[in-house]
């Protein structure tokens, strides 16, 4: 299974009831990243190469980043991982913060969009995801 994702810090979180304590997997690591103008509609797709993308470590800014200091545009931000389905479960993504907007795409699917000076919040994963 592969993930597209912009934004800086994810978890994944699976519950089988709202109420209950999720498991959960942490997303932190290496990612690619690649500073933009603006958001090009293929960037979303799961199978998109990203050859000549920065190794980045997230969470993390990118005006941390060699020749980014001053970048105050936009990023995207791309990571993959593996993932067994389990019936009658609810798959979520968790953002510890995200600099101020986000728009969360898991493969080619928009999860969701979010406006907020590194506010947590949560966006469902479960129609996106496959085994």
């Amino acid at each position: 299974m592969k993930k597209l994702c912009v934004t800086f810090v994810m978890t994944f979180i699976v519950s089988s009831a709202p109420a209950v304590h999720a498991q959960t997997r942490e997303l932190s690591g290496q990612w690619k990243f690649r500073p933009v103008e603006s958001f090009a509609p293929d960037y979303r797709a799961g199978d998109y190469h990203h050859s000549g993308w920065m190794d980045v470590p997230v969470p993390g800014q990118w005006q941390t980043y060699p020749g980014l200091e001053r970048h105050h545009g936009r990023g995207v931000y791309r990571t993959s991982f593996d993932f067994s389905l389990e019936p009658g479960k609810s798959y979520g993504l968790l953002f510890e913060g995200v600099f101020y907007r986000a728009a969360v795409f898991l493969n080619g699917k928009e999860l969701g969009r979010h406006q907020g000076y590194f506010e947590p919040f949560t966006l469902d994963a479960t129609g996106a995801l496959r085994s």
